[in-house]
């Protein structure tokens, strides 16, 4: 590490470790008082990282500052204020279904774009504990130590990390993992949101049975191949759920404006505008 690196990491004063991790801390700079994460990393992939601080996509936080030390990596990261979707669903069990849709058409949001480099990266750990909600209902994907990006004619990946539970069997030596592997992670999560368990303990009810079924085949080739079509699955899954019993308005809440708050007389209001100015 270099005199002036030094200096650089002398202007932050660590707080606290954040949560059970004794390699992340709560810090704060010095000379304006802001708040930051410091992570030191023993293991990762410094040109992911150097192009994620580079790149700063919206849903992950942003790197200030990143040092080589020896053998670790020392990251100045931003503070996302929040809880993550473990501590929510310890909190609530389950959520509701717009709500569980919401975060997951976010989370396909911010994936797309990873996806979409040359060479794509692929984040291979994604869970509940790694995804961070905001109070303004924002969400950020954090733990990247394991990404990596794909290698096209690779037969199977050299290192075999990730979580159990969310992890596919590429990741155990059974061939390389891509997009794919992020997508069974993203079925996992979609059904502990609706279920608060596992799919091989508790599958989801059949309105969105058939999509998370299909994010979680063990051959990739079975699964949905890109994020974007998960996304157009979502989106018609909540399409053919229209009319049928147990439907709400409140399903399609999202993004709309007009259709945002979930009141059903605001959704008609908003519907006459949206048809009023069509047919203009």
């Amino acid at each position: 590490m270099t005199l002036e690196e030094q200096y650089r990491l002398s202007c932050y004063e660590e707080l606290t470790t954040l949560g059970d991790h004794n390699h992340i801390y709560l810090v704060k700079h010095k000379l304006s008082g802001e708040i930051f994460v410091k992570k030191v990393l023993t293991r990762f992939s410094f040109n992911v990282y150097k192009q994620l601080m580079d790149l700063q996509l919206s849903g992950i936080p942003t790197i200030y500052d990143m040092i080589l030390d020896d053998d670790s990596l020392i990251l100045i990261e931003e503070y996302i204020h929040g809880q993550t979707l473990e501590q929510l669903l310890n909190d609530q069990n389950t959520l509701i279904y717009s709500d569980a849709l919401s975060i997951m058409k976010k989370l396909c949001h911010i994936l797309k774009p990873l996806h979409d480099l040359k060479p794509p990266i692929i984040h291979r750990d994604l869970k509940l504990s790694n995804i961070i909600l905001t109070s303004e209902n924002l969400i950020y994907i954090v733990d990247f130590d394991t990404a990596r990006y794909y290698e096209s004619g690779r037969e199977q990946d050299t290192e075999l990390f990730g979580t159990k539970e969310y992890a596919p069997p590429e990741q155990y030596g059974f061939g390389q993992s891509d997009a794919r592997s992020d997508i069974y992670a993203s079925g996992i999560i979609f059904n502990r949101l609706l279920t608060g368990d596992y799919p091989k303990h508790q599958l989801a009810d059949n309105r969105y049975r058939p999509v998370i079924s299909k994010c979680i085949r063990l051959d990739p080739d079975e699964r949905f191949q890109t994020i974007s079509e998960l996304e157009n699955a979502l989106h018609s899954s909540l399409s053919s759920d229209i009319g049928k019993p147990g439907f709400t308005f409140a399903s399609i809440k999202s993004d709309i404006p007009g259709f945002r708050s979930g009141k059903l007389w605001k959704m008609i209001v908003a519907f006459l505008g949206y048809l009023f100015f069509y047919l203009l």
